[in-house]
């Protein structure tokens, strides 16, 4: 493993399971941006499936000067895998949901593959992850309820998994994502508020963070 020192952490940043992760873009409250955190959370929690002091909330990007994107993630989720990677080691400064693995442009899903889930993103900053059936099911509904007709790009491992109806829309393929190369430096960090790194730690370039964190993606999958 990468080593900084004997009794030192290795900095990395981790792709995390977006099954476990929720974007739910909301109009931006009122108030003024720095009471944000405090009012977001019971603004969502009729959407949660759990109590609000269990969940964590990030606070994203605007897609549109009335919209704003809220991610949520439980607590206990962050906490196991900040857990996993200290025993292997590592210290995380950035945990991102796996979607934004997937490429993006404007007027196209795209859906990847990652051990048995699609990987979907269907904007810069919007997807998630499914077992394939519900995945199909959510990106017809994406498809219909779309008001401009968007494209679909679909890389798997066997195209045999795509349904008809949608196959014939879409261009299939099978690549996989890059994991280790892949850019999170435009992409939202779960690891905020009282889950952000120390200030203090070091940095890696970013082929060394990405490897370092594939190392241990697997363990997080499969908490």
């Amino acid at each position: 493993r990468f080593s900084l020192g004997d009794d030192e952490l290795v900095p990395i940043n981790l792709w995390v399971p977006s099954e476990r992760v929720a974007v739910h873009r909301i109009a931006k409250p009122t108030a003024p941006q720095r009471k944000w955190s405090s009012l977001v959370p019971w603004v969502l929690e009729e959407r949660l499936l759990q109590p609000v002091d269990k969940m964590h909330f990030v606070i994203g990007t605007s897609p549109n000067e009335d919209l704003v994107d809220v991610f949520t993630v439980s607590r206990e989720d962050l906490n196991t895998w900040l857990s996993v990677a200290d025993n292997s080691g590592f210290l995380p400064v950035k945990m991102v949901p796996d979607y934004f693995a997937i490429p993006w442009e404007e007027g196209r899903i795209n859906v990847g593959w990652r051990d048995g889930f699609c990987l979907v993103r269907h904007s810069a900053t919007e997807g998630f992850a499914a077992k394939p059936d519900l995945a199909w099911t959510m990106i017809e509904c994406l498809l219909d309820d779309d008001m401009v007709a968007l494209r679909l790009s679909i890389s798997l491992p066997d195209p045999k998994l795509v349904p008809e109806n949608l196959r014939v829309r879409a261009e299939v393929n099978d690549a996989v994502p890059d994991w280790q190369m892949t850019d999170m430096e435009m992409t939202v960090n779960l690891l905020s508020g009282e889950f952000a790194p120390p200030r203090q730690a070091p940095r890696l370039n970013l082929g060394q963070a990405n490897l370092a964190g594939f190392v241990i993606v697997t363990l997080l999958l499969l908490t």
